[in-house]
């Protein structure tokens, strides 16, 4: 196995100049919250450990075996009825197997990339986007993973270079979207469609106006719709909730969440969306929340077993999955933290 990320340094060099659109050369997968348009920031937090991530939990959410390596946001997908996980900053490549419990190493990526985005269309895997060296420096790439050869191929670049972004498979294509802001341009809300047949681009319809980081929103794709949730930077996070229909292009406003909740995230199982952890109210939080689409309603769920931010997401077979997030008291642990949750 790869070794893990480096996660230490927890106070470095992630900090965004306003003004220049700038950062420094950060090296670290660590990621402070966002506390203000340009990036994430050092938000300098000196959060008490609430305690150990899995020992001594007893509850619905199930402790699986650790990611091999840890960190914010990993790239994450489902294909052929196992997910697919590649570390922010890392070439590894990971496959987990939902019955035995245990990952495996695939072909790694081609590139290491802070903050890229994976989707999975028509039994293959694709990641794409990202930054290097730093998370600001905004790659084009586009890579497709064969789980029949084992091997990855180049296909037709992303049209906006871009990290921090977003990939969800919807209507027959990837979907790309979001990105940094920086001052007044509005590369966070574009919206870029892949054609996985014709290995083509088209620019689709932006996301909802003044709406903050696709990322820093549970996204989640149902019956091939499209469901952005709360978000917003940490110092102003949002509870609004949107739904995009890709037959019409067009955004229709939801009933907001119960809170305003930056870095969450997201999976559904059926018609009902599980949201999980974020960050508000200055501390990180293990809140679950269920939106019941047809009815329109939101339910609190079981608590994560810990507080955390910056996780993703999927589902499959039923059960709901929280891959690696981010707590700055105990990344080491949260960074590989792997859990689950079964209808």
């Amino acid at each position: 196995m790869r070794p893990s990320a480096n996660l230490s340094g927890l106070a470095s060099c992630l900090v965004f100049a306003l003004s220049a659109g700038t950062g420094c050369k950060d090296t670290h997968d660590t990621a402070d919250p966002q506390t203000d348009d340009t990036g994430p920031a050092d938000s300098g937090d000196t959060h008490e450990d609430t305690g150990d991530t899995s020992n001594g939990y007893d509850g619905p959410w199930e402790i699986l075996a650790d990611l091999p390596e840890g960190g914010a946001w990993p790239a994450v997908a489902v294909l052929d009825g196992r997910i697919h996980a590649i570390p922010s900053n890392s070439t590894g490549h990971y496959v987990y197997d939902p019955v035995a419990d245990e990952w495996s190493e695939r072909a790694p990526a081609p590139s290491a990339a802070h903050y890229h985005a994976a989707a999975a269309i028509d039994g293959r895997l694709y990641l794409m986007g990202g930054g290097s060296p730093s998370a600001i420096d905004s790659l084009d790439s586009n890579r497709v993973y064969d789980p029949g050869t084992d091997a990855w191929e180049e296909r037709a670049p992303l049209p906006t270079a871009r990290g921090y972004l977003v990939a969800r498979t919807l209507a027959g294509e990837v979907w790309a979207m979001g990105g940094p802001r920086y001052a007044k341009d509005t590369l966070h809300l574009r919206a870029e469609a892949y054609d996985p047949v014709k290995d083509t681009w088209r620019r689709a319809a932006d996301l909802p106006k003044d709406t903050s980081w696709a990322l820093y929103s549970a996204n989640v794709v149902v019956d091939d719709v499209l469901y952005k949730l709360a978000g917003g930077i940490a110092s102003r996070p949002e509870d609004a909730a949107w739904r995009f229909d890709p037959a019409s292009e067009a955004w229709t406003a939801l009933q907001d969440t119960p809170k305003a909740n930056h870095g969450l995230a997201g999976a559904a199982v059926g018609r009902v969306i599980t949201l999980m952890g974020g960050y508000y109210d200055d501390t990180y939080h293990d809140d679950v929340v269920r939106y019941d689409i047809d009815a329109g309603t939101y339910t609190d769920g079981p608590p994560l077993p810990s507080e955390r931010a910056y996780s993703s997401a999927v589902a499959l077979d039923g059960c709901v999955y929280s891959v690696g997030g981010f707590h700055s008291a105990h990344q080491a642990e949260m960074g590989v933290s792997f859990i689950r949750i079964c209808e």
